[in-house]
């Protein structure tokens, strides 16, 4: 979320009437309203987030016919590890993981504004997993080995989309708290009310476009099921069973889809849908693990 969407919803909240008709609107959605508060990692300019080196290079280009900003850290080493956030968010949800001293060994490292948020046509929603797969796929093709792709939240099914789509550009995938699982991610009643035109009036923009991508998710994710069985390169999949937004139980549908897949499910009790800024520890050593396994596949065997 850029700093003029924080800056729009905090002048929302205040103003006492509005806030209270949010309240009596969504009581109970909060999680929603979020747009009140600052988001759960640091934003800001390029040189606030990296007052030191190493420094990533933020880049605007035209990829597959569409504008995508994304940070690039260009590191010598290998693999490249693409990092797509949830929704909404931006490319700084992962600045924190690009200036991890254990990542620097590895690279390149690429954290994209996903279609629709930030940079990359901001308010133009794409609710298509494959469109946003289509979007984002040129950023794994690069010199050497296939790509890591991390993907967190409403980043999940898009990885996982990736690895299906182009098998041939991912080496392995890590999904944090990732939003996968069909019957755990129906609509919920304050999405439903976040259609209203009344609704929408009061909320920050990101929020309305999150909900509009999120909306047919349900259906998208049903369509795709079949691929999880196709995948061959390692999954690896890191859950709170305190999360409040992607039922824990998503851990349980991936272990039975990924039967036949490499892969490793980390379940920790006192982890919530923030993991990824609140146990970064825990991640890393996820990714680290992940990349040790996929050093031996061969790029046939991802077919």
């Amino acid at each position: 979320m850029n700093p003029e969407t924080q800056a729009a919803g905090r002048e929302r909240c205040r103003h006492p009437p509005r806030a209270r008709l949010i309240g009596m609107l969504l009581a109970g959605g909060l999680p929603l309203f979020a747009g009140c508060f600052s988001p759960p990692y640091p934003s800001g300019q390029l040189g606030q987030l990296f007052p030191d080196p190493p420094q990533p290079e933020l880049k605007v280009e035209q990829l597959a016919g569409h504008t995508l900003r994304y940070a690039e850290l260009d590191r010598a080493g290998a693999p490249r590890i693409v990092f797509l956030h949830g929704s909404p968010g931006e490319w700084q949800a992962f600045a924190g993981y690009m200036k991890r001293p254990e990542l620097q060994v590895y690279g390149p490292l690429l954290a994209p504004d996903r279609p629709g948020f930030g940079g990359s046509e901001p308010h133009v929603v794409v609710a298509s997993l494959d469109e946003q797969a289509r979007r984002l796929a040129p950023l794994l093709r690069g010199a050497g080995a296939p790509a890591i792709v991390v993907g967190h939240s409403m980043g999940g099914p898009i990885a996982a989309k990736l690895a299906m789509d182009y098998p041939q550009l991912v080496r392995g995938l890590l999904l944090l708290a990732p939003s996968v699982a069909p019957e755990y991610e129906g609509q919920r009643w304050y999405q439903w009310l976040a259609t209203w035109r009344v609704v929408q009036w009061l909320l920050p923009q990101a929020l309305v476009d999150s909900n509009r991508e999120l909306t047919p998710l349900q259906q998208q994710l049903r369509e795709m099921e079949p691929g999880w069985a196709r995948l061959r390169m390692p999954v690896y999949v890191v859950q709170g069973e305190d999360d409040g937004l992607v039922d824990p139980r998503t851990a349980d549908f991936l272990e039975r889809e990924l039967v036949n897949t490499p892969h490793r499910i980390w379940r920790y009790p006192k982890a919530g849908h923030m993991l990824l800024w609140e146990h970064p520890e825990v991640v890393v050593q996820a990714l680290q693990a992940l990349i040790t396994a996929t050093q031996n596949v061969d790029a046939n065997d991802r077919q």
